[in-house]
């Protein structure tokens, strides 16, 4: 049976699992953790999948990032800080998003999760959120 070699990480893929482990190593005892503990309450079946990730084996993905954050209680861009700049890439239409925002966990879920649907269904939830938006600056201005 051939062994196949899994692909090497990137610069950046490497960078998160760094940030990763010094996060790991800053918050263990602190919170009380093994990585038994963070791969249950991620929703993982065994500890390796946490481990693969703490050494750097298998790239961190985004659910694993947001996982990982909410347990290790951190913003989930300690470990992979470019997800600000995905987001606003991903997001062109919204030109407003000042870089300097702080986007909750929740709403780059979120945004995220819009950001995978099909461009068809993309466009049909702006039309949605645009009128949506419409209506409550029609409701300001109407009380306002």
């Amino acid at each position: 049976m051939q062994m196949v070699r899994k692909r090497e990480l990137t610069d950046s893929e490497q960078d998160s699992a760094d940030r990763l482990r010094k996060i790991w190593e800053r918050k263990k005892l602190l919170l009380g953790l093994t990585q038994e503990k963070v791969a249950h309450a991620c929703g993982w079946s065994t500890q390796g999948a946490f481990g693969h990730y703490l050494q750097g084996k298998n790239p961190l993905n985004i659910d694993a990032v947001f996982r990982l954050a909410r347990v290790l209680e951190v913003d989930p861009r300690e470990i992979m800080p470019e997800l600000h700049e995905m987001l606003v890439s991903f997001f062109p239409k919204i030109g407003m998003i000042d870089r300097s925002l702080s986007l909750s966990d929740e709403v780059m879920r979120v945004a995220l999760a819009i950001q995978a649907l099909p461009p068809k269904d993309r466009a049909s939830l702006s039309k949605i959120v645009d009128a949506l938006a419409q209506q409550v600056g029609n409701d300001i201005a109407d009380h306002g």
